[in-house]
């Protein structure tokens, strides 16, 4: 490479320049790959929403605990996800992230087995009697 097109801008260098080399991605009038279609298909699945998680795979306690640290009221625990507003389920999608934060820093101590949790805490009968 001489002086000359060593400091051109990346749109300006020649066809063998790596770029110059690279497939285009968008081209109008062409139709999608299939393997496209298909993933896109994919992350649009029911599967892959809020609602789904919080209705199909988490089950009634763990639905309490993250609405309660939404700060949700009692009404509205016994509503189903789609029935809340932007600004609850804004507020679930706050307390899932805290959530994962809290169970991460437990791992990261590596202070999640029950022992962990149990070293030099009192017995059970000690605390009921005093």
């Amino acid at each position: 490479m001489n002086a000359k097109t060593a400091f051109k801008p990346l749109d300006q260098h020649n066809e063998h320049s790596q770029d110059a080399q690279k497939p285009a991605l968008n081209v109008v009038g062409k139709p999608t790959p299939k393997g496209l279609v298909e993933i896109k298909a994919m992350l649009n699945e029911a599967r892959h929403s809020a609602d789904h998680v919080m209705t199909n795979v988490l089950n009634e306690r763990e639905r309490t605990i993250v609405y309660f640290a939404a700060g949700l009221s009692r009404d509205d625990m016994n509503k189903g996800f789609k029935q809340l507003d932007a600004e609850k389920r804004l507020k679930v999608q706050k307390a899932v992230l805290m959530l994962d934060e809290i169970a991460l820093a437990f791992k990261r101590a590596n202070a999640v087995a029950p022992a962990k949790f149990i070293e030099h805490a009192k017995p059970a009968e000690y605390l009921t009697q005093h």
